[in-house]
């Protein structure tokens, strides 16, 4: 329950600082900081329960301070923030391409067992099949 408790948090300090912060969001020191907090918090806690989802928004936060830290202390003419978004999209796409087979091997893997068990109940939820 405390879990859930500090990531709303960190959701919800995230969210107020972009509201106040936005018409001069670059070039400020605080949301760099904000999301170097936000980020060390959610390291601790994708390690200390080591959920992988966790991770990946530590890495969200990284990629965030490149961006403020490029757009307000570097700014030209080319900032690569196409490249990043056109990296990002692919990474998604790549990213729900593997969940899609991930999902895919188990309920093969189910089938199977249930040619060979037929009285085993079938799991209803998609989180019941990838578990070992």
């Amino acid at each position: 329950m405390w879990v859930a408790g500090a990531l709303a948090n960190v959701a919800l300090a995230l969210g107020l600082a972009a509201i106040t912060l936005w018409p001069a969001l670059f070039g400020r020191l605080e949301p760099i900081l904000l999301l170097a907090l936000a980020g060390g918090l959610l390291l601790w806690l994708s390690l200390g329960l080591r959920q992988q989802i966790l991770f990946y928004c530590v890495l969200a936060c990284a990629a965030g301070i490149g961006v403020l830290v490029k757009q307000g202390f570097f700014p030209g003419p080319s900032t690569g923030l196409i490249e990043f978004a056109l990296v990002l999209g692919l990474w998604v796409f790549l990213w729900r391409l593997n969940w899609r087979d991930r999902i895919r091997q188990a309920l093969l893997a189910d089938s199977a067992d249930n040619v060979h068990r037929p009285s085993r109940k079938i799991p209803q939820k998609i989180p019941d099949l990838l578990r070992p």
